[in-house]
């Protein structure tokens, strides 16, 4: 194809003809222009395929993190922090009430009165993101509240969690008031701790402690059921950008 043009040029020098050799030579740059133009389109159409190639492919992955950890925090919305709430309530009508439940009742409302839970997620797939760029989400929207969860909400409220465990440390003091210590031997000795039933309507560092639990409940409460429905949102919103 060069060859052609040049052999063109040359005939066009060699004959003198200079209108015709100008009107060549601009032809020629137009389709130069052209030849760069589609190079260009062609390289951007690639780099397009690419990223979005990458931003479905960091999204799905980002969407299994945010599944997991939704259903872990589902669970413990479900067999944590809703029973803990049961078991207080429970506890405190077997404290009031004029018929006493057994005592293996009332312990288990003291146990799921005292659960705790431990927070934790899955930040993997979001990190590799921020290293390679945030912009590679074309969707502000999504990552925007990608930022916010990851940034804002998540570690703050795992903090928010280990600060209300760890601020009550009345509770620990409570706790030994209210439990009694066996020695059990099963394989091998070990101690037992559960609650003292006796005189249940006038234990007021029981009282004191569940007061402390129900505290430490709708802390986690409002921490969990937001987070769990901000990870629905933005499964929805990952499911509409891919």
């Amino acid at each position: 194809m060069i060859k052609f043009f040049r052999r063109i040029r040359q005939n066009l020098l060699v004959e003198s003809n200079n209108s015709k050799y100008f009107k060549y030579a601009i032809g020629e740059i137009v389709l130069v222009v052209i030849g760069i133009l589609i190079a260009l389109q062609i390289n951007n159409w690639n780099e397009n395929r690419k990223s979005n190639q990458f931003q479905t492919k960091i999204l799905k992955e980002i969407k299994t993190s945010i599944q997991l950890d939704l259903e872990r925090n589902q669970s413990i919305l479900e067999e944590r922090i809703l029973p803990k709430r049961k078991g207080i309530e429970n506890l405190i009508k077997n404290m009031h009430s004029n018929e006493k439940a057994h005592d293996s009742i009332i312990r288990k409302n003291f146990n799921d009165a005292s659960t705790g839970i431990l927070f934790t997620y899955d930040k993997g797939a979001y990190e590799s993101l921020k290293a390679i760029g945030l912009d590679k989400i074309t969707n502000d929207s999504l990552r925007n509240r990608l930022i916010r969860f990851y940034e804002n909400w998540l570690p703050r409220g795992k903090e928010l969690i280990r600060e209300y465990n760890e601020t009550y440390s009345q509770r620990i003091k409570l706790r030994e008031k209210v439990l009694e210590l066996s020695y059990v031997n099963g394989k091998t000795w070990y101690v037992r701790a559960r609650l003292n039933t006796k005189d249940l309507k006038s234990n007021k560092d029981l009282l004191k402690l569940l007061d402390i639990e129900g505290d430490i409940y709708w802390n986690n409460y409002r921490v969990i059921v937001p987070i769990i429905k901000e990870a629905k949102d933005i499964i929805s919103l990952i499911d509409k950008t891919i």
